[in-house]
């Protein structure tokens, strides 16, 4: 016998009706084997025992004072286990992209939507909702931060977290005054520390080689399906510069690194014009399909 639209309901508390858009039903908590919902009862339990949470830690760069994720889990992970919950996740999505910062660097930027099941041992309800997390990284850290970022959203706002002392409802502040707020904390940072020695700068050869590489370094070239493919990787690009520093100011060093770069180059652009793929640091990057073959790896592009 098919079930009526009140069954339906019953069965899924806050899911939508069927009309509405797949996006309205991210959180959404399903009845255990034996009809119960404790899941409920045990989040609204852990909610009246949580307090607020003071922010003890500060961000390096920016001065903001924010709560760590070891200090969350610190406090969530022995209610969980009292109330009898565990938390499931899975990774939904994941953007990836390069940045360059103003300093010159280059990070790896993530976007990632994480799916979390919370689900009780005892009658088997589940609650599960979405959550976003984003994080900028110049090392392989970047996907981890941004779970991270993810996680936290997730827990504080299913248990409604209070923070202290700091407010972080959007009303609290405005972009613009944020943006002064810090260009204050910079000054007077600068202000305290000595004064920095002015680099001399490069001679006239040396500055036409370093712009150069650092042309080189950015470069791509555009595979058979069309696709703009990079050279270099953020990684690599951020350890060649670095290397570059070190060099620039001897010229034959400089040229060398310069050549052998663009030999290294040469080799890749050759590679995505007649694979559209690239090899960085000896891991295969396939960016075509799967009839597309494996480029050659030289015996200078192992070192």
């Amino acid at each position: 016998m098919e079930k009526t639209d009140q069954e339906k309901r019953e069965r899924n508390l806050f899911a939508p009706p069927e009309e509405e858009s797949e996006a309205a039903a991210e959180e959404v908590i399903e009845r255990g084997p034996t009809g119960g919902i404790l899941i409920v009862s045990k989040i609204v339990a852990i909610m009246g025992r949580l307090g607020a949470m003071r922010k003890t830690e500060r961000n390096k760069d920016q001065g903001y004072m924010f709560w760590g994720i070891e200090a969350l889990l610190k406090k969530l992970s022995k209610e969980m286990a009292a109330e009898r919950i565990v938390v499931l996740q899975d990774a939904l999505s994941s953007t990836k992209e390069d940045r360059a910062y103003k300093s010159g660097g280059t990070g790896i930027r993530v976007s990632v939507k994480m799916r979390y099941t919370m689900v009780c041992a005892e009658d088997g309800s589940t609650l599960r909702m979405s959550a976003y997390g984003e994080a900028i990284d110049s090392s392989d850290k970047a996907t981890n931060k941004a779970e991270t970022a993810a996680f936290k959203n997730a827990l504080k706002r299913l248990f409604l977290i209070e923070t202290e002392p700091q407010s972080t409802d959007p009303d609290h502040g405005s972009p613009e005054a944020g943006e002064r707020q810090q260009q204050g904390r910079n000054q007077q940072r600068a202000q305290q520390q000595p004064p920095r020695e002015k680099e001399a700068p490069l001679p006239e050869d040396n500055a036409a080689v370093y712009g150069a590489l650092m042309v080189l370094l950015n470069d791509t070239e555009i595979s058979p399906d069309k696709r703009r493919i990079p050279l270099f990787d953020g990684t690599e690009r951020i350890a060649l510069k670095r290397q570059a520093d070190t060099e620039k100011r001897n010229l034959q060093a400089l040229n060398s690194f310069y050549q052998d770069t663009k030999a290294k180059a040469d080799m890749r652009r050759k590679d995505a014009k007649e694979h559209g793929r690239v090899v960085y640091l000896g891991e295969a990057v396939l960016s075509a399909g799967p009839a597309a073959q494996p480029p050659s790896v030289s015996a200078e592009e192992r070192k």
